[in-house]
């Protein structure tokens, strides 16, 4: 038995004493809420998404919650933001990230820009926060922090490509050399760890200093972009 602190609608607060040492708090409803053990550890109820078991006044969808056993959760706004497995294993449900791909050929490319072009990767299999722009090519970052990404582009005639870089609020930023080519087709692959702050855009430029009217292929998902927030 326990010292139970029931708040009722209409006696107010009742005490049931008893000589355990544990002390329990209810609602009106006889449901416990809290429950505090002889070692002064506090057991609260599970909770939910919506309705957290720890939160705070006047934002009660927001706190930490128990959705199963040796599981810890975190709760903004009434959804699940991030997970602590039994296994110790985190996931972060609205960790900005996308993954983009072409959907049909990209024509009159100009590789030899060194401005403002990239290519326009129109759909998308993942766009977690809705930051990559299948009409411009282009993802927006969301919050300040370190991001990676990776691209590819398949181009199945034409001149080669010798570089591409990652096009940065509309300039040249980091660049790379590494190419694939066979008879007939080129696959320029990159990959770039860069810090973003919140607001800068980011696409990419495959580049070659003499061709003015490329074509970028679908070709079997080998033109894709992806990225997401590291920290």
């Amino acid at each position: 038995m326990s010292t139970i602190i029931n708040a009722t609608t209409t006696n107010g607060v009742v005490i049931q004493p008893d000589n355990s040492g544990s002390l329990v708090l209810q609602t009106n409803s006889g449901t416990t809420a809290l429950t505090i053990d002889t070692s002064q550890r506090a057991a609260f109820v599970a909770g939910t998404a919506a309705l957290p078991a720890i939160t705070t006044t006047g934002d009660t969808n927001t706190g930490i919650f128990f959705p199963a056993a040796d599981t810890i959760a975190f709760a903004e706004g009434g959804t699940e933001s991030m997970r602590i497995d039994s296994s110790g294993r985190v996931t972060i449900s609205a960790q900005p990230r996308f993954l983009a791909e072409r959907s049909g050929d990209q024509t009159g490319y100009n590789s030899t820009s060194t401005g403002d072009v990239v290519v326009i990767y129109n759909s998308t299999t993942q766009n977690i926060g809705s930051n990559f722009n299948t009409s411009t090519g282009k993802f927006t970052a969301p919050v300040a922090g370190m991001y990676i990404f990776q691209a590819s582009v398949y181009s199945a005639g034409g001149t080669n490509f010798t570089q591409a870089w990652l096009v940065v609020n509309g300039a040249r930023a980091l660049y790379i050399d590494q190419l694939y080519s066979t008879t007939g087709a080129t696959i320029f692959s990159a990959t770039f760890l860069i810090y973003l702050n919140a607001n800068d855009t980011v696409g990419y430029h495959p580049y070659n200093s003499t061709d003015t009217n490329q074509t970028i292929n679908a070709a079997n998902n080998h033109t894709w972009f992806k990225g997401y927030l590291i920290s």
